[in-house]
């Protein structure tokens, strides 16, 4: 995919999402269910519009997030939103390659292995031209004791119809646990409470807690 596919494909995708109320669950589903403790560093990789990485801000405020995407107007226009915030960082990554990040003037930015707290995606991972590779990679680099939180599309009707809209293939839990499972990885699959309408149409939440050392 090029960028002006990821370009037009995310301006469609905000506008429904800010319409149908989507950003707003999210962030009140966010605020609500990812409560954690001693949370110091956060990266949202494929982040669009960052409406994940800067609800967890608003939860851990004294945390450093980076907001990774491949689309470059995306993070223009975040840089924008967020010039205020001295401890949120924009980088150009890939997907397929998401630990390969560079600053938007193209110098290179370190992510270290074991390096944050929380690593999270929402529906992007399936883009991957290999997600069992970007999984393995995003593990990695999360902290002992940290978790990778995903609004991943659900694979009921709604799901499927979105899904297949966008082109995304839809990342399973088992697929998940097929390459982490044995590395201890505790991963947890929730619905989505109708309470969070329209969110619950499409998504479940799914979490990997990599154990303390």
């Amino acid at each position: 995919m090029n960028i002006d596919f990821y370009s037009q494909l995310y301006k469609a995708y905000n506008y429904i999402m800010q319409l149908s109320g989507f950003n707003y669950q999210i962030r009140r589903f966010i605020c609500s269910t990812t409560k954690y403790k001693n949370v110091k560093s956060i990266l949202e990789v494929g982040c669009g519009t960052g409406i994940t990485g800067l609800s967890l801000l608003r939860l851990y405020p004294t945390a450093n997030l980076l907001l990774t995407d491949i689309n470059q107007e995306l993070l223009y226009k975040l840089r924008d939103k967020t010039s205020n915030k001295s401890t949120v960082l924009l980088g150009v990554s890939d997907i397929s390659n998401p630990l390969q990040v560079e600053s938007l003037n193209g110098h290179p930015i370190q992510i270290k292995q074991e390096g944050y707290d929380i690593i999270c995606a929402g529906a992007n991972i399936g883009y991957s031209s290999n997600p069992d590779t970007t999984i393995l990679s995003l593990y990695r680099a999360l902290k002992p004791g940290g978790r990778i939180i995903d609004l991943e599309m659900r694979a009921n009707l709604c799901g499927k119809i979105i899904s297949k809209l966008y082109c995304y293939p839809i990342l399973s839990p088992e697929q998940i646990y097929s390459v982490i499972g044995s590395k201890g990885a505790i991963i947890t699959i929730n619905r989505v409470s109708w309470r969070y309408f329209p969110l619950n149409l499409t998504r479940i939440f799914i979490t990997i807690a990599k154990p303390l050392d």
